[in-house]
């Protein structure tokens, strides 16, 4: 049994199945694994998942905030078949949000940590050149403490925007912030594809998607 490998030549296509607000009854359901994208507004989700998936399957937000809805994709692969599902979900933490809609945001982002059975890996995207956002803690906190079914990777972005030492000692400062094993935060950057192997061979991992000899 062959089965297929998440590999960008094993996609056939990225198909947008819509974007949903805070009625859960209204998320698509389905039986396959899922990847969820978490991060400040501006942090470079979109790049990141056009980065990874091509065929400009997220729109880039030019108002950093605008995605505000949960936004999903079905990875099909070349004869048609769905192999996982891709959730990008609200920015956070953007300060021209008024302070209900941030609550409103930050609430349906618990929903779906805590309701999405099938969630097997939540990429939490922190930026390279920031300070850690509380919110990313809570994110942290809350998938330690509560024993989630699904894996936690934190990427730093955008590290083509520092120099090789700015960025190393950054990096340093976010692993500490958040407590991390030696090997993360993993370092990404959309612009030069830097950490992209790596990123893809976690969500190939989270979905089981290897290929059986």
């Amino acid at each position: 049994d062959m089965s297929s490998t998440l590999n960008i030549s094993a996609i056939g296509k990225v198909e947008f199945l819509g974007s949903f607000g805070e009625d859960t009854t209204a998320w698509p359901t389905s039986p396959l694994p899922e990847v969820a994208f978490l991060g400040r507004s501006n942090v470079g989700k979109s790049s990141m998942l056009n980065c990874l998936f091509g065929n400009n399957l997220a729109r880039v937000s030019k108002t950093p905030g605008r995605t505000q809805l949960i936004n999903m994709f079905a990875v099909k692969d070349k004869s048609g078949r769905e192999m996982c599902r891709l959730v990008d979900l609200p920015g956070y933490g953007y300060a021209k949000i008024a302070k209900g809609d941030q609550k409103l945001i930050e609430g349906f982002l618990q929903k779906y940590i805590d309701q999405r059975k099938n969630l097997k890996l939540l990429i939490l995207l922190v930026d390279s050149r920031r300070d850690p956002l509380e919110a990313d803690m809570e994110i942290l906190d809350y998938s330690f403490q509560n024993e989630v079914p699904f894996k936690v990777l934190v990427v730093a972005t955008k590290v083509d925007k520092l120099s090789e030492t700015q960025s190393d000692t950054n990096v340093d400062k976010i692993r500490e912030h958040f407590e991390l094993p030696d090997e993360f935060p993993l370092q990404f950057s959309a612009m030069t594809g830097r950490g992209k192997g790596e990123v893809m061979q976690y969500i190939k991992e989270a979905c089981a998607l290897k290929s059986k000899k």
